[in-house]
């Protein structure tokens, strides 16, 4: 239905924690009606989470653009020709091949708590970009991380305080409204429990919406 559409309609997308891509993959796949577009992050290495990340969307019939540049996109273009490529039926009889482009969303490598926009600078996004949706999975793995996450999480819902200092009366402009972050956590870890309370002593709520599915919210202050 109409109603249900909209409540699943994701907006701009940010995934941290990306790690193989499937999450993203699977969102990018239905992204004319899930969300606008995607963002791919995970942990700052030597490049190769990045590299295995776009390998990932390579094989699944994505292509490379101008803000992704690892060769082994390109190398895996032609192996992914046929899931670009999708036959339908004219009123003639003949079969012809319609191609679609995919292209693959750009990945911003960041380790938490060594600030977002720095990291995602470098990948060509504007500081202080907000995005409608954040999303993770399986991300409370080790609790030596929940600061800096905590830390990251902040800084990017920040990003709208900052515009409502210029946009709180623009009836027309949702930036004013602070993102939303779904988290989905399958393992069952005692140890996790304190990332819920360092995310409640930073102001957010949260809601156990089922199915080991958490939503993160921030009130805006008056």
């Amino acid at each position: 239905t109409a109603s249900s559409s909209e409540a699943l309609f994701l907006g701009d997308v940010l995934e941290l924690g990306t790690a193989t891509g499937l999450l993203s993959i699977r969102l990018a796949m239905e992204q004319d009606s899930v969300c606008s577009s995607i963002v791919t992050s995970d942990v700052q290495d030597e490049g190769d989470v990045e590299e295995n990340v776009l390998y990932n969307f390579g094989i699944n019939g994505f292509t490379n653009s101008s803000s992704n540049n690892d060769d082994c996109v390109d190398d895996n273009n032609n192996r992914s020709n046929d899931n670009n490529e999708n036959q339908h039926e004219e009123e003639d009889g003949e079969i012809q091949t319609r191609r679609t482009t995919r292209e693959i969303p750009i990945h911003v490598p960041h380790t938490w708590g060594t600030g977002w926009d720095e990291s995602a600078e470098q990948k060509g996004i504007a500081r202080g970009t907000r995005f409608d949706t954040i999303i993770a999975s399986d991300i409370l793995l080790y609790v030596s991380a929940y600061p800096a996450l905590v830390q990251t999480l902040q800084e990017l819902f920040d990003v709208v305080e900052q515009d409502d200092i210029n946009d709180d009366n623009d009836e027309g402009n949702n930036n004013n409204k602070y993102p939303k972050f779904i988290m989905s956590w399958n393992r069952r870890m005692t140890e996790s429990d304190e990332f819920f309370q360092r995310m409640k002593d930073a102001g957010f709520v949260y809601r156990h919406e089922g199915r080991c599915v958490y939503t993160f919210e921030k009130q805006k202050r008056e």
